[in-house]
């Protein structure tokens, strides 16, 4: 993995693009009032583009990927990931509270009345992260 484009610069595949272009219609409705917040990172940013192409979406740091070091083999990365999702605590990444904490800090600054499309990829929002 040493050498490649980093993770916050990888753009969405065709199959990416097709999938979020798709997810548009079903948004579509819940849009039109929200706040649509993505994170930084190319691949979040061109699916809000491409599945809400008439909203502007804002950038949000608190939806950034995992806080994560950098694996020089995929297995050692694959190992990390697996042991994460399960809950596990790995050495060098952001605990899961702190990544709850960041992302209901949204909630906080926008207002509990006010509809929310958050938009993000990899294992930011995994399984049983869901913040209400």
């Amino acid at each position: 993995m040493v050498g490649e484009t980093p993770g916050a610069d990888w753009p969405l595949t065709e199959k990416g693009r097709n999938d979020a272009t798709m997810l548009g219609p079903s948004l579509a409705g819940r849009s039109a009032s929200a706040i649509v917040l993505t994170s930084p990172e190319r691949r979040a940013r061109e699916t809000a583009a491409l599945a809400l192409p008439s909203v502007v979406a804002r950038v949000r740091d608190q939806l950034s990927e995992v806080k994560k070091p950098w694996y020089d083999s995929a297995d050692e990365h694959t190992s990390a990931v697996a042991k994460w999702l399960k809950g596990d605590v790995v050495a060098g990444w952001e605990r899961r509270e702190d990544l709850i904490r960041r992302i209901a800090q949204l909630r906080s600054d926008f207002g509990s009345s006010e509809s929310l499309v958050l938009v993000s990829h990899g294992l930011l929002s995994p399984p049983g992260l869901t913040t209400g």
